[in-house]
């Protein structure tokens, strides 16, 4: 007989018991409780095939000429013959466990033994109608173990026709119940609110891949709500995706729910995992199962073997060996290594670690539950949530071994400062600002005199780059300076990025005050630099341009693809940009309220504009060193200024230094608020004793 079993995949808590009974109504469709062997024992073959084969002609199974496919399919045939002939036993098992009847019960009270007795189930008033008779047993079987979605391929070794049903359920919903599941008596599952939205997103991740690997013919996906809302025509859907006629008892389960949870919208919050769990949601629905992907079947394959080595490399031995573990520091709230969850994690690199549910992580004083663990085949990575790295320090970080109990001491992991900051609104502001800070100040003057002490050429200054991630020694010489004193602003290049001190800086504060996202467009007034180049690559919707003269049309691209636009007249549409960033650029138009109008006009509302000019903190007014008479001659207020300009060799024009009444300027020009942000920072390498940045808002 060819087995044809059925699979429900998808995350646990999405409906896959009721599908699971419905189907098993079905007059030759057989419902398992969750088995979870089945798909264990596939993996296991591999090394069991590896031993059988390993000494080729002088081993039985390498005696035999058999393929590795041939042997998982003779094995599944033995698997489907024994879940067939026990169904039997596993009614009578539970007529005895609920009933407390024993085989001379059963025959004192119905004239029959107990697997004679069994077969008189078939009773067409009953509810949940499990076997047929002796002479027409049903030829199929349905397992709804949700873990089956990380053995598809296995599974279809063992059996070849078999078939998937992707049942698809909203993550509010499952995130929910997977939270309040011990309400109903059911086994406490420890999930907190992130950890149930990644489990949701891991489980369905898993199981759309296995939709396009095998396509339309191996996977059905349905909706949890599709069911609920219309079970009649959800399950004739399957039922002839399946090649079985359609029956009204198929549909008698779902009069009541099964293995229900209690849980209350009320507990739904933002958070990144649910926004990463409902784009991938949406991304899921806009991608109906089609014909098979082979670049997803050879990704699926490749889990597989991957699988085989996990479940092969780690035996029940209480040596754990530790032979590498990171990332082992980050900053003060910020992610890192971050998983397709939007959750930071640890990985270690570990032989014979315990998958035992009382495996666990110490972190400092803090538990981390198994639930938060992921068992991969090379590493175990555990996730670690904000609020373990919200307060600069070091923290040991313990693996607590669930079978043998050992600890095992994998080091230290630190968080390094986050960089303080200050907003100022005004000159006023400002001024009390320089009254508290004033001895501060001095302190920071004497530790730059001291880098710069007795350097004549180029020296380094050790620091952490934010752009970088990593602890680098940056770069400072006397280049744009009067040769006495080090340009901090314009110098302390990371070797990493090619990003100077205010490049890295604005990056930076860019993550801490704008928080654009990278489905967010973003402009930036220059393109050939080493800024635009670091923030295409980590945002793709970043516009980058540069002032190319008449020579070059405005919104059109040179001959290098450099986009010639005039900050005065910009070619974009109202409202089209989430962000806009302008560093340096303002004091080089003689009309440079014209330039922030424009900028204003293209941002969206709630759009933030982050910039940077010359600024003198020490004027409420701003300085004017050059302007325009009417004819557009240039008139010099004072000696000269240029500055270096990536695009013109001699340099461009300073017209303006700038003082606190520009704020005022920029809420005029079309912004509901505007403030500068002063930073310094020895340990990221912000020199200069207090450096401004600018922000504001549409």
């Amino acid at each position: 007989m060819i087995s044809r079993p059925i699979f429900i995949i998808g995350a646990p808590r999405s409906g896959t018991s009721i599908l699971t009974w419905a189907l098993g109504q079905h007059s030759n469709i057989q419902p398992l409780e969750e088995t979870n062997w089945i798909a264990r024992l596939g993996v296991s073959l591999g090394e069991v095939w590896k031993l059988g084969t390993c000494n080729k002609d002088f081993s039985h199974l390498g005696t035999l000429g058999w393929s590795k496919d041939y042997f998982y399919q003779k094995i599944g045939e033995k698997v489907d013959e024994i879940i067939r002939e026990s169904l039997v036993d596993q009614i009578i098992f539970r007529y005895n466990q609920f009933c407390g009847s024993t085989d001379q019960h059963i025959k004192a009270q119905h004239g029959t033994k107990d697997k004679e007795f069994a077969f008189t189930l078939n009773d067409e008033n009953s509810i949940l109608k499990i076997i047929r008779s002796p002479n027409d047993p049903k030829k199929r079987w349905i397992d709804g173990t949700p873990e089956n979605t990380f053995y598809a391929n296995t599974l279809l070794r063992l059996f070849p026709n078999a078939r998937f049903i992707h049942l698809l359920r909203n993550p509010d919903n499952v995130s929910l119940s997977l939270m309040n599941f011990k309400n109903v008596g059911g086994p406490a599952t420890n999930h907190s609110y992130e950890s149930s939205y990644r489990t949701w997103a891991r489980y369905v991740s898993s199981a759309h891949l296995i939709e396009k690997a095998l396509g339309k013919d191996h996977v059905c996906r349905i909706q949890y709500e599709d069911m609920v809302k219309s079970p009649e025509m959800t399950i004739n859907v399957i039922l002839k995706w399946l090649g079985e006629d359609y029956e009204n008892s198929c549909i008698e389960p779902f009069a009541a729910k099964l293995n229900s949870s209690k849980a209350s919208h009320s507990e739904i919050k933002f958070s990144k995992q649910r926004d990463i769990s409902l784009r991938l949601l949406a991304d899921i629905l806009h991608s109906p199962v089609g014909v098979p992907d082979p670049s997803a079947l050879k990704k699926l394959l490749a889990r597989h073997e991957e699988t085989i080595k996990d479940f092969t490399a780690n035996k029940n031995d209480s040596v754990v060996v530790v032979e590498d573990w990171g990332p082992r520091e980050t900053l003060e709230n910020t992610s890192f290594n971050t998983q397709p969850c939007g959750t930071s994690a640890i990985w270690v690199k570990a032989v014979k670690i315990s998958h035992s549910s009382k495996t666990h992580i110490l972190f400092g004083q803090e538990t981390i539950p198994n639930s938060e663990i992921d068992f991969g085949n090379d590493l175990v990575n555990f996730y670690v949530s904000d609020k373990l790295i919200n307060k600069s320090g070091s923290y040991e970080v313990r693996i607590i071994d669930g079978n043998s109990g050992n600890e095992i001491n994998l080091g230290t992991f630190k968080v390094r400062p986050k960089l303080e900051i200050v907003r100022l609104h005004s000159f006023t502001e400002y001024q009390k600002h320089r009254l508290l800070m004033d001895s501060v100040y001095q302190t920071r003057r004497g530790y730059e005199a001291s880098l710069q002490e007795s350097m004549n050429g180029a020296f380094q200054v050790a620091g952490f780059s934010f752009p970088a991630g990593e602890e680098v020694k940056f770069l400072a010489d006397f280049v744009y300076s009067d040769g006495k004193k080090v340009n901090w602003r314009e110098r302390l290049v990371c070797p990493k990025t090619g990003l100077n001190n205010r490049q890295r800086a604005a990056v930076h504060i860019m993550d801490i005050e704008l928080g654009v996202i990278p489905q967010e467009s973003v402009y930036i007034t220059e393109q050939v630099t080493a800024l635009y180049k670091f923030l295409v690559a980590k945002h793709p919707r970043v516009i980058g341009s540069e002032f190319l003269g008449s020579s070059i049309p405005r919104g059109s691209f040179d001959k290098k693809g450099v986009r010639s636009e005039d900050l005065t007249k910009l070619t974009f549409e109202n409202d089209t940009f989430g962000a806009v960033l302008s560093f340096d650029c303002l004091e080089h138009m003689p009309d440079f309220m014209t330039g922030i109008k424009e900028i204003a006009r293209v941002l969206k509302p709630g759009g933030r504009f982050m910039w940077s000019v010359p600024f003198r903190a020490d004027l409420e007014f701003n300085f004017q060193r050059a302007s325009l008479d009417p004819k557009g001659i240039i008139i010099h207020h004072e000696q000269p200024e240029y500055h270096g300009d990536p695009i013109n060799r001699d340099g461009c024009l300073c017209f303006t230094h700038f003082g606190w009444e520009m704020l005022e300027q920029v809420k005029n020009a079309g912004f509901k608020k505007a403030y500068a942000v002063a930073y310094w920072s020895d340990f990221f390498g912000y020199l200069g004793v207090e450096q401004l940045l600018f922000v504001a808002e549409k």
